[in-house]
């Protein structure tokens, strides 16, 4: 392919591995981002952002965090065929802290449009806040990656388990230890202040 010589404004942004430009770092990139309504809203884009963090953590061999796909089974076949979703005992994410001696790690991940996360049914179920305290209990760092509306909070296990038990509904944005919410991405220094 020949690469025109005097390229215009959009073929450079569109083909930047032509010509030489760089992307906008993913903080900006992050900064862009539409906030959508709790309607529809999975998780997935949260996720993957949490996912790219992760990756530059583990280039630079400081922890190795991967996405749990939760365990399902296919029952039946043709038009009876089923997926059936089983109970996991993970959160969203498993690995392992390098820098704090293999130190387990599990991580669940929460976006909401607000600046509160429920502590039941329709935020952090049961399920996932007796997983986070079983994991803490055993000696893993367990926490709740939560992108609120006001910025980023890494929540620890224990804190999660203080509200609960003291009768919370829900915890209010801010909590738990804030991510900068101009770096949201970079979570390590809010980790390493939850689990000296």
């Amino acid at each position: 392919m020949k690469v025109p010589d005097n390229p215009s404004e959009s073929l450079r942004r569109l083909n930047p591995h032509l010509f030489g430009t760089r992307p906008p770092p993913v903080e900006q990139v992050f900064d862009r981002l539409p906030r959508r309504t709790n309607a529809g809203r999975d998780g997935r884009e949260w996720e993957g952002l949490v996912a790219e963090a992760a990756s530059r953590y583990e280039r630079d061999g400081v922890l190795r965090l991967r996405k749990v796909t939760p365990p399902a089974r296919v029952v039946g076949g043709g038009k009876d065929r089923k997926v059936v979703f089983l109970d996991n005992p993970f959160l969203d994410f498993v690995g392992v802290w390098s820098a704090r001696g293999g130190r387990a790690l599990l991580c669940e991940c929460k976006d909401t449009s607000g600046d509160r996360l429920r502590l039941g049914d329709g935020g952090l179920t049961e399920k996932q806040m007796e997983a986070l305290w079983q994991w803490h209990r055993s000696g893993a760092a367990a926490f709740v990656l939560w992108r609120a509306n006001s910025g980023v909070c890494l929540v620890p296990a224990w804190e999660v388990a203080a509200s609960a038990s003291g009768g919370a509904m829900s915890v209010e944005f801010p909590c738990g230890f804030v991510v900068a919410q101009a770096d949201p991405l970079r979570f390590l220094p809010a980790l390493e202040a939850a689990y000296p």
